[in-house]
């Protein structure tokens, strides 16, 4: 539930910043402009990396926990703070893109979407980056059927 909360926030502001795009006529100078476009770029590329650096630090962290409770748990919190760090990105490149009209920007902002569509958690994952023990697997295994 949460992770289609996630994806669909994206869809309706890329949509309305494409096709609205032309109704702001918005006027900035190039030096406002190259800000605008320079600025999701930087800020994407720290963010999404922080999002990923984290991620790692926490499922790697929850991997030395005992209980398969708190193994999942925190693997839900790193997973939910990665989405974020790249669900904002995705926002700010649309909105930039609704001020500039660079079009590489609204391309920006739908790859990070697919982006997002390819992290979709699964068994195959959690079972990797959590290390779980035979009878974890085996807990784990009735969870998901």
């Amino acid at each position: 539930m949460f992770y289609f909360v996630f994806l669909t926030s994206i869809i309706p502001i890329t949509a309305i910043a494409y096709f609205y795009k032309d109704f702001l006529n918005l006027q900035f100078n190039e030096a406002t402009i190259f800000i605008l476009v320079l600025l999701p770029v930087i800020i994407g590329v720290s963010n999404i990396s922080l999002g990923f650096i984290l991620f790692n630090y926490l499922t790697g962290k929850a991997s030395n926990s005992e209980s398969l409770e708190k193994k999942l748990q925190a693997y839900q919190n790193a997973f939910i703070i990665r989405s974020a760090c790249i669900e904002g990105v995705a926002l700010l490149t649309a909105v930039c893109f609704a001020l500039t009209s660079q079009d590489w920007l609204l391309i920006f902002s739908a790859s990070l979407f697919g982006l997002l569509v390819l992290l979709k958690p699964s068994i195959k994952e959690i079972k990797m980056r959590l290390k779980l023990t035979p009878e974890d697997l085996n807990r784990l295994e009735t969870f998901s059927n």
